[in-house]
């Protein structure tokens, strides 16, 4: 028997698309607990949960992470790490925000993680001074939103939470480069 949906609690039409893809949830259908997973990544293991400003928690937890790749695998191995952290971000992001529905999700700071590697693999010398000059020029493009990261920002979803921290980190990157590359002898 099919049921149809109660006044009191219509469906939207985003519900009723069939296209696959999954919608956000209706009144008349709650979400789904999330899984573990998606939420330990989302918020970086926990670090999405400290109070205060959590993007920059999520920046600076990345730091330990982007030196041990760098250190051990590799420039083009961070970037790569960087690039799979997007499309993992991504996927557990569209899954948070259709949850939850809080389109901006302050406890989501893998897109942090990920802009913040980014940034970091452009770093020709990959020491301390470099990292710590790449946190802040990451942090400083996150916070302005520089174009088009303003813009990112309204993608839906996933895409919207992890697309402006991508072009953020890319701004950095570059950043960092040419200071790296005008600075190359004082920069250890």
């Amino acid at each position: 028997m099919i049921q149809e949906p109660s006044p009191e609690k219509p469906q939207t039409e985003a519900a009723n698309r069939d296209d696959g893809l999954i919608s956000q949830p209706s009144a008349a259908a709650p979400a789904a607990p999330l899984p573990a997973y998606v939420t330990r990544l989302v918020g970086w293991f926990g670090v999405g949960g400290l109070s205060g400003p959590t993007g920059t928690w999520g920046s600076l937890a990345a730091l330990p992470f982007a030196a041990a790749i760098y250190h051990f695998s590799g420039q083009q191995t961070l970037l790569y790490a960087a690039i799979i952290c997007y499309f993992v971000g991504v996927y557990v992001c569209n899954r948070y925000v259709r949850s939850t529905g809080d389109k901006d999700p302050k406890f989501a700071v893998i897109d942090e993680v990920a802009g913040q590697w980014l940034t970091l693999a452009c770093s020709i010398k990959g020491g301390v001074f470099s990292f710590v000059i790449g946190f802040f020029l990451f942090r400083i493009f996150d916070i302005m939103k520089t174009f088009p990261a303003d813009s990112a920002e309204k993608l839906p979803d996933g895409w919207g939470v992890m697309t402006d921290d991508m072009i953020a980190g890319a701004y950095a990157g570059v950043t960092l480069l040419g200071i790296e590359l005008l600075f190359y002898r004082i920069l250890i």
